[in-house]
C-alpha cells in the first residue's frame, strides 16, 4: 500500500512539476510575427549554402496574427535531396498533409521560418475536435488573441 501512494504521489508531483514547466501558447508564440493555422499541402528541398532546407508550400486556413494572403511558403532547415538527408535536432519537420498551428518570423533570406516553438500539429479528436499538445485549438486561439 506504501508503494502504491508513493508511486502516486511521484506521479501527480511529476505531472504537476511538467505542467508548470510547460511554457503558455503566448510565450511560445513571443517572437512570431505571424500566427496561423496552415495546412502543409507539398514540400520540396533543394541544397543552399551546404545544408538542405525543405520549402513547404502552405495553404492558410486561418490567420490569429499579422497578415497572409491564402498561401505561403515555410523555409525549414532540414529535409532529403537525392537520398541525403540532413535533420536538425528539436526542429519538427513540416509534413506535407497535415494542419499545424504556425508561429512563424522572416528568416535571413527574407522567408517564413518558423519561431524555436513554432510548428504544432494540429490533431483531430472525436471528442475534443481539433487539438493541439492535448488542448482544444479554439482555447489555444482565445489565450494568443486576448495577448494579441
Amino acid at each position: 500500500m506504501k508503494k502504491l501512494l508513493f508511486a502516486l504521489a511521484v506521479m501527480l508531483f511529476a505531472g504537476l512539476a511538467s505542467a508548470a514547466s510547460a511554457p503558455s501558447w503566448t510565450d511560445r508564440a513571443r517572437n512570431a510575427a505571424l500566427e496561423i493555422v496552415g495546412r502543409c499541402d507539398s514540400r520540396s528541398s533543394r541544397w543552399e549554402g551546404g545544408g538542405i532546407y525543405s520549402y513547404c508550400e502552405t495553404s492558410v486556413l486561418r490567420v490569429l496574427r499579422g497578415s497572409a494572403g491564402p498561401t505561403l511558403v515555410v523555409r525549414q532547415r532540414g529535409g532529403e535531396v537525392d537520398g541525403i538527408a540532413q535533420k536538425v535536432s528539436h526542429v519538427a519537420m513540416i509534413e506535407p498533409g497535415q494542419t499545424y498551428l504556425l508561429f512563424l518570423g522572416r528568416d535571413d533570406s527574407g522567408s517564413w521560418s518558423p519561431t524555436s516553438k513554432g510548428v504544432n500539429p494540429v490533431v483531430e479528436t472525436p471528442d475534443l475536435g481539433e487539438t493541439v499538445d492535448g488542448q482544444p485549438l479554439e482555447e489555444i486561439i482565445r489565450e494568443l488573441g486576448s495577448s494579441n
